[in-house]
């Protein structure tokens, strides 16, 4: 079992569960019998389902393949293998979820976009471009998304 993998399943585990008890005290503003927290209730339903479903994934794979010389916290914490990209991924993606917050929405996911296409790209120099140009493109065609659908985004301190 790597890890990475298992930071990822526990960072899923518990949005699911944050997101759960996130939405108990959302009012309703209409006459829907259902409320606002129903959308996001399933969606944390499926995050928690999704994430428990990799978890019994990776321990038949890890009670598979494990020896028994290694030993199982041999093999779960293993240093030397750390996944690191997926940790600054992770801590990037807090990060974000603070940022949106204090600097806004749109600005805050094209700095997001960014720093994470020149993290997962392999030739960042040949594609600085390519990376802000694509970016800025998806920022755009989400506000304009945002602006017909009439979505209303929560207006920050800065943005």
């Amino acid at each position: 079992m790597k890890i990475s993998n298992l930071l990822i399943i526990l960072f899923l585990l518990g949005f699911g569960l944050f997101i759960w008890y996130g939405t108990a005290n959302l009012t309703s503003f209409s006459f829907e019998p259902m409320g606002p927290t129903l959308y996001p209730r399933v969606l944390s339903v499926i995050i928690f389902v999704s994430a428990l479903y990799l978890l019994l994934a990776e321990l038949k794979a890890w009670h598979t393949n494990c020896s028994f010389q290694s030993g199982p916290f041999k093999s779960i914490f293993n240093w030397n293998k750390l996944n690191w990209r997926s940790i600054g991924f992770l801590i990037l993606f807090f990060l974000y979820c603070a940022s949106v917050i204090t600097i806004g929405y749109f600005v805050s996911t094209w700095i997001f976009l960014f720093t994470s296409m020149l993290f997962i790209t392999q030739q960042r120099r040949e594609k600085f471009l390519i990376i802000i140009i694509i970016s800025t493109v998806i920022i755009v065609v989400m506000y304009f998304v945002f602006d017909i659908f009439k979505i209303y985004l929560p207006e920050a301190l800065l943005f």
